[in-house]
């Protein structure tokens, strides 16, 4: 590996952590381990960047101009700057950044994207680049971040605008050749495609000149085959990992011999044929692989050769004379059948219903050619299962009850039942066209279920399932109480994991700049191990340090923890406890969206996010999308009062009006309605794990589906913020440090049978629970529950209590 530390002592290297990995240009480095450098030196005095954030777009076709940071140092023991990229692996090969290079307290650092690397789609792409100031000792001083997008579109077909022309006399040398294409910008994952339009084929050369981004060079042989006085006539694709192409048209013309008359070139005009002109596919479960792939003939009535082209992923062509499945051509004066074969791994993600693509024909090679279009559709009427809420299930437990969400189910025939792996699992009610339900078998064992409406015994050819449910064992955990590191720090959110048997916690860290929303915080980790019976904090155990971390959430199909930010949202890989790079969220109008402050999610794969103004977004986890929520103006968000139910299906947000009201969102409609609650306005929110009971103001009882009249209320004296209920909605847990006269509460939680109601008898029944040591906290208290409700987690700014419950 380059040493790219050589003359700095090796304690600067131990401090730049993860500055190892090689990425990008000049010595630009990737780093794998940023949780290892010291968060405090993101804010500290001496280095400043020109801007904190970059934005690219644009399709892979395009040129795309570099974007320059500015570094100033005020610092004098500065010694010199680093510069690293952080993010996924995956994803950020496509960004790459110059070492600056100190002059008088001042450099430059030039920021670039590759316009298609391999690997990427269409899409939008985040990553960081992290700007290090180290000292004379060697020492790193301070460090600060720029976060970078990438939106790559799709391109179109086109023309480079470019039009090659060789000529020749006779028998003579061709001149000029070669031509150099210095616009075409090919990288490595670019496929070059070669078409004539004539009987004589391979006359025609390109290749790549330079290392990639490469220029594309050209040129002709001239052979026996080609006659004088023709102008021969070819066409280079140039196409991308989008399945688009670019086009350079190349004419060849060969000057006639003395006396000897011209020969026609074959005109560009004709009846294009294609038979037939249009194919219809259907996709069901009964779906055969031979179905998949249908053919058409192609001719032309002036035996022009052909090229065509898919516009669509889910669409390959195939034929004896194919360079690749992108692109297909036939030669001059023949009749070609070509496969058109529907691609299964696309399939999975298309939704129910029809979709239609086209395949675009091009007979001749110049800019008069004739074209003929071949319009496919596609009815895709096997039903699809997106999710399953909750995704984590108890094994050999009776009575549980899960949402499936899709599309296609109340198309003939209705599913009856859904697979779990080999086991059928009877459909209990079909509520809508995507939205099913059904109650877990008790005899489920410890695993992992592929969720289908085919038994994995008897797969269909093409799978429409993204669905997976975790069973997990009970864990008896006992009372413990668990100490954070020493330092000042903020809870913003505790989430039991059930599917790993973990506690995540996001903590916030103070504030050492003038600026009060200048801040970072981390996720830590405590994992459950059954052989000590004790949590333990997973090392390293924080994620990278995220600017403005606001709030978490797994995702619907647990397999990601988002973090939120003021701006963003940062992927998290809850198992390794990795941070994936920022994605800044955008409205379709490419707007910037800001102020975010709390997020949950719906079993619809959607997070639900608040924000400081009257305006709420929902964001699609699986896309990236991101749309505003369609809510009346007049109710302005409480930022930090937002629950949803553990199966997904209803969300809570509280609002600042007076009479107090509450805006629900409904997860089958995807709809947001307000419910008025004449009751206190800073409430601690709780809703069950099905939505029958909730809890909106620290202490008066719901019924979600008729929220008329209360069902109850609890003793106003242990009222608070924090609230939670148990996942089948008997008991309600309060611990709140302040209570409705503002005075400073107990910490120590109480619970609540809340399955009946009697005044005469003071309200709901208490339940006694034994404690252990329960944290301090200026914050208010975060709480978890087990899925089955045997252990609750109370969360403050100093650790965790584990309480068993009776």
């Amino acid at each position: 590996m380059k040493n790219i530390f050589r003359g700095i002592p090796l304690i600067a290297i131990a401090l730049l952590g993860g500055f190892l990995t090689a990425c990008g240009g000049g010595d630009t480095q990737k780093s794998t381990t940023a949780a290892a450098l010291d968060t405090s030196l993101k804010t500290a005095d001496g280095l400043t960047l020109s801007t904190t954030a970059l934005m690219f777009a644009g399709a892979p076709i395009d040129f795309i101009a570099s974007q320059t940071i500015t570094v100033t140092t005020t610092n004098a023991n500065v010694n010199s700057l680093q510069v690293t990229l952080d993010g996924d692996t995956t994803t950020t090969k496509w960004l790459s950044a110059s070492k600056p290079v100190l002059n008088n307290g001042t450099a430059t650092v030039n920021v670039s994207v590759f316009r298609s690397f391999p690997t990427l789609s269409v899409g939008v792409y985040n990553g960081v680049v992290r700007v290090a100031a180290v000292g004379n000792s060697g020492a790193l001083i301070a460090y600060r971040e720029v976060a970078v997008q990438y939106v790559l579109t799709a391109s179109t077909p086109s023309n480079l605008g470019t039009s090659l022309v060789f000529n020749s006399a006779a028998n003579a040398d061709v001149s000029p050749n070669p031509k150099i294409v210095t616009n075409a910008n090919l990288i490595a994952s670019d496929t070059l495609v070669t078409t004539y339009s004539g009987a004589a084929i391979g006359w025609l050369s390109a290749t790549r000149v330079g290392a990639s981004p490469t220029t594309l060079q050209v040129s002709v042989s001239p052979s026996n085959t080609l006659k004088p006085g023709i102008t021969y006539y070819a066409r280079l694709f140039i196409i991308a990992t989008d399945w688009k192409a670019r086009i350079v048209d190349v004419s060849y013309t060969i000057e006639a011999a003395p006396n000897t008359p011209p020969v026609p070139t074959p005109p560009n005009s004709g009846n294009a044929v294609l038979s037939p002109a249009t194919l219809s596919y259907v996709i069901n479960g009964a779906t055969t692989e031979s179905a998949l792939t249908q053919s058409i003939t192609v001719g032309n009535a002036a035996s022009l050769a052909w090229t065509a082209l898919s516009t669509s992923r889910w669409l390959k062509l195939t034929s004896p004379k194919d360079v690749n499945t992108l692109v297909s051509s036939g030669p001059l004066g023949t009749s070609t059948n070509v496969n058109i074969t529907l691609v299964k791994t696309e399939l999975t993600k298309l939704p129910f219903g029809t979709q239609t693509a086209t395949v675009e024909f091009t007979f001749g090679s110049d800019n008069t050619a004739t074209k003929a279009t071949l319009t496919v559709t596609l009815n895709m009427a096997q039903p699809k299962i997106d999710h399953i809420a909750p995704n984590v299930a108890l094994s050999n437990v009776a009575g549980q009850n899960v949402i499936v969400r899709g599309s296609g189910f109340k198309v003939s025939p209705v599913p009856t039942q859904i697979f779990l792996g080999t086991t059928p699992v009877a459909v209990t009610n079909i509520v809508s066209d995507s939205e099913l339900r059904a109650t877990l078998p008790d005899t489920l064992s410890k695993a992992d279920y592929n969720v289908a409406f085919e038994s994995a015994n008897n797969p269909p050819v093409v799978s429409r399932t993204e669905a997976t449910l975790a069973v997990v064992d009970q864990v008896a955990y006992t009372n413990q109480s668990i100490t954070f590191a020493p330092g000042t720090k903020t809870l913003l959110k505790a989430v039991y994991d059930a599917q790993r048997a973990s506690i995540l916690v996001a903590l916030a860290y103070p504030s050492v700049s003038a600026s009060s929303s200048d801040f970072y915080g981390s996720v830590a980790r405590y994992t459950y191990n059954a052989s000590n019976a004790a949590f333990e904090l997973y090392t390293p155990s924080i994620a990278s340090s995220i600017y403005q971390l606001q709030d978490i959430a797994l995702s619907t199909d647990g397999s990601t923890l988002l973090a939120l930010t003021s701006t963003s949202i940062v992927p998290v890989d809850p198992t390794a406890l990795r941070a994936g790079a920022p994605i800044a969220l955008r409205l379709s109008n490419s707007q910037s969206i800001g102020g975010l402050k709390r997020l949950a999610v719906t079993n619809d794969g959607y997070a639900l996010l608040t924000t400081n103004s009257t305006t709420q977004y929902r964001y699609n986890i699986r896309s990236g999308m991101t749309t505003a929520l369609v809510v009346n103006s007049f109710y302005s968000i409480v930022a930090d009062k937002i629950i949803a139910s553990g199966d997904g299906s209803q969300l809570y947000m509280s609002t600042s009006l007076s009479p107090y009201s509450i805006l629900q969102y409904l997860a089958s409609t995807g709809s947001v309605s307000a419910v008025s609650l004449n009751t206190w306005s800073n409430p601690g929110f709780g809703v069950d794990r099905f939505g029958t009971r909730a809890i909106f103001n620290g202490y008066t009882v719901y019924d979600p589906s008729n929220m008329t009249l209360p069902l109850g209320t609890l003793p106003t004296s242990t009222a608070g913020t924090s609230v939670l209920l148990s996942p089948n909605g008997q008991r309600a847990y309060i611990c709140c440090n302040t209570n409705l006269s503002t005075t400073p509460a107990t910490s120590v939680p109480h619970a609540y049978n809340i399955t009946s109601h009697d005044p005469a008898a003071g309200g709901y029944a208490e339940v006694t629970l034994t404690t252990p040591t329960i944290p301090s906290s200026s914050s208010p208290y975060q709480m978890a529950i087990t899925a089955d409700g045997k252990a609750l987690f109370i969360v403050g700014d100093t650790g965790i209590a584990v309480v068993a419950t009776p």
